[in-house]
């Protein structure tokens, strides 16, 4: 008996020893513990950060991402002699350029006027669900983005133009200033502009 119990008192001073707090350099140091994911901190802030490089990918049933096909070789980058990037119309580089160039910031008044035409367009447009969320985060990085200046004055123009056609309840206006605005920025703004698009086409819907 007393040979088992000397050895379960050793058996507890080992595991005390092995949790007890190492000395490094004077320091006492534990060791580290997985830390718990929190709640949201994954998702935080990504889906509204806009990417700086386009890549194409597919994802197959099995979860695999794969490259986009490529029969007939890539074009030219819209802005360098390069080849553009897979699935873009402009290389990596040009695209970086794009996303660092700092553009005049409207001013004050405009952003207001912005803001208030699209939040018109959300008291008219049903929508719900996923496409709600598709349409918030739309509208924030849209707002985040000009206000920022990251984006040129041509398309702060058109922007506003739509806002103004909001704000006038020329919702049909509205909807062809975006498709233009789509037609020439779709790769770089995909986004926001698919929000606006669908925040639109739905306000445009619900006031027939």
């Amino acid at each position: 008996a007393a040979v088992a119990a000397a050895a379960a008192v050793a058996a507890t001073a080992a595991v005390a020893v092995q949790r007890a707090p190492r000395l490094v350099r004077g320091k006492a140091v534990t060791a580290p513990h997985p830390a718990a994911p929190v709640c949201g901190e994954a998702s935080s802030g990504s889906a509204l950060r806009p990417r700086v490089v386009r890549r194409y990918e597919s994802r197959d049933e099995r979860g695999r991402v794969w490259g986009m096909p490529n029969a007939g070789g890539r074009g030219q980058c819209f802005d360098c002699p390069n080849l553009a990037a897979p699935g873009n119309e402009r290389c990596e580089a040009c695209q970086r350029r794009l996303a660092e160039t700092v553009h005049e910031v409207p001013s004050y008044e405009q952003l207001q006027r912005l803001r208030a035409g699209l939040q018109r367009a959300m008291a008219f447009a049903c929508v719900a669900g996923r496409q709600q969320q598709v349409v918030d985060d739309a509208v924030t990085v849209l707002l985040a983005e000009i206000g920022a200046g990251r984006l040129p004055e041509d398309m702060q123009g058109v922007i506003f133009q739509i806002a103004e056609a909001l704000l006038e309840d020329r919702l049909s206006d509205a909807n062809r200033l975006c498709a233009q605005l789509a037609r020439g920025s779709w790769d770089r703004h995909r986004d926001w502009l698919q929000g606006l698009r669908r925040l639109l086409a739905a306000a445009q819907q619900a006031s027939k």
